[in-house]
């Protein structure tokens, strides 16, 4: 249903004076705002809607700047770093980190995300906001409980609430129609709404009113909610605020007491005036976040390789070897006196387990390096059951040759036992084997060991920018290979 020119103008104006609300109260708030405060929750819901605003109206809602005085950047990295407490609790800071999507690009805030992926809150919302590809059991999840009949005698406004955050995250808030829902789905979402909808009224809960009209127009934007909007209009207060119950007041409201509904009528005006998203599409993907951190640590030591020039050439071989494999440049040419140069044994062997799965820095090697003849005289002392030093040794030869791996499942069991046991070399050492043996598959206790090394060190390097060369290459290094094994794709794409 499109409502005519001047119904249409006073939703539009009554969007306004909400956000003039919002504006005047965001401003009153401390200029630093820890994740602990009691409006933090607050300010990310109004920091989280921004962007939805923007994308309903084709340009940029003024809260965006709003919020970002005061969600800002620190704020954010404050939030990530409560992710790594112990004792944090998922579902107190899920809706903060989804909030700070102005540093999406950033990848301590990408990973922090995956621990929280890894770590699901119990809230259903949350966990769809988590996930780019929802597994069959929480899909399942998902179109039972928004299927799911509620008499209105055991209706709250809590299952109002989750049951508006599920289907606006399905929905993306208008972005884009659900993937991975049934479509039956749909038609019994409908009837729900609609019932909830008959509750809100009779409860004269002006919030879930709102947040119903919101879903009501997502599933089917002609839908008639002129009745519905009968009994939300007449309540807005003279400061531009809406109250979380149906009812005239007019004493103004803090933020604390009248962000939600307010947010919540302010969101549905929107759905209803524009009928359709106008904003920019987000992109499917972002640049992987550990690549990232490697791609930081790297440009850093760039700017520094003239002090590796007076390295002993057994150090320089090394420095060489990291850069060419974090970089895809040819760091045995960037570091002079390495042209022709011929590696002892020792050298060929700390060469070889450093090169090992890395093909294009391999080749640099080759090509650089007089290599032949040091590399198959170590070859040829090796007894045949060399182990993994042998292996690494007959890839730096022929990156490109089969070698035979071991069994995926034993590999896979002492490799996930020595991420629970917090065993830090054991764990490197198998994601070194795994790097060398292609070896990609991986388990949750894995995935959250590797995740939680690469946070630590991008956040030592943020705190130490102009640490000395030896500890940015060790870090340069755990990035090349926490890249290479957990986000292959660009890695293995380069050197196709």
């Amino acid at each position: 249903m499109v409502f005519d020119a001047p119904y249409d103008h006073l939703l539009r104006l009554l969007s306004n004076r909400t956000i003039a609300w919002l504006r005047d109260q965001i401003r009153t708030l401390p200029a630093r705002l820890s994740p602990e405060d009691e409006l933090t929750p607050v300010l990310a819901l109004a920091a989280r809607m921004a962007p939805v605003l923007s994308g309903w109206r084709g340009a940029p809602s003024p809260l965006e700047s709003i919020t970002a005085e005061r969600f800002d950047a620190t704020l954010t990295g404050r939030i990530t770093t409560l992710v790594w407490r112990g004792g944090m609790d998922p579902d107190r800071v899920a809706p903060l980190l989804a909030a700070g999507r102005h540093v999406k690009d950033q990848p301590l805030w990408q990973l922090s995300r995956q621990h929280l992926a890894l770590h699901p809150p119990r809230d259903l919302a949350e966990r769809l906001d988590l996930t780019d590809d929802p597994d069959a059991n929480l899909v399942a999840e998902t179109e039972a409980f928004l299927c799911r009949p509620v008499a209105a005698d055991h209706l709250t406004e809590l299952h109002v609430d989750l049951f508006y955050r599920v289907l606006t995250q399905l929905y993306h808030f208008g972005e884009s129609r659900p993937r991975t829902i049934a479509p039956r789905v749909f038609g019994q979402a409908f009837e729900n709404c609609l019932r909830f909808s008959e509750w809100a009224v009779g409860n004269k809960n002006l919030t879930a009113l709102v947040q119903m009209i919101t879903c009501l127009r997502l599933i089917d934007p002609d839908h008639d909610v002129s009745a519905l909007l009968s009994e939300v209009i007449p309540y807005q207060r003279p400061d531009g605020s809406f109250p979380a119950r149906c009812g005239w007041s007019d004493q103004p409201q803090e933020l604390a007491t009248g962000a939600i509904p307010t947010i919540m009528a302010m969101v549905a005006f929107h759905v209803i005036s524009h009928r359709r998203w106008h904003g920019p599409h987000a992109p499917d993907r972002h640049a992987p976040p550990i690549h990232t951190c490697r791609d930081q640590i790297a440009a850093r030591i760039a700017e520094r390789l003239e002090q590796a020039g007076t390295m002993p050439p057994s150090e320089r071989l090394l420095v060489a070897a990291s850069i060419s494999r974090a970089t895809g440049r040819n760091g045995f040419l960037l570091l002079e006196g390495l042209g022709g140069y011929v590696p002892t044994r020792g050298e060929v062997q700390a060469l070889a387990v450093r090169l090992a799965g890395f093909p294009i820095a391999a080749q640099y090697a080759r090509r650089t390096l007089a290599l032949t003849q040091p590399l198959q005289e170590l070859i040829d002392a090796l007894p045949p059951e060399g182990g993994p030093l042998l292996d690494a040794l007959r890839w730096l030869r022929a990156p490109t040759a089969r070698i035979a791996s071991p069994s995926p499942e034993d590999f896979i069991r002492d490799w996930d036992h020595a991420a629970r046991q917090g065993d830090e070399p054991g764990f490197l050492r198998h994601c070194e084997q795994a790097a060398q043996y292609g070896l990609h598959d991986n388990s949750p206790h894995i995935r959250e060991m590797a995740v939680h090394l690469v946070q630590r060190e991008q956040r030592a390097f943020l705190a130490r920018p102009r640490a000395g060369l030896p500890e940015l290459l060790r870090r340069l290094d755990l990035m090349a290979l926490m890249a290479l094994v957990f986000e292959p794709e660009p890695e293995l794409a380069a050197a196709a």
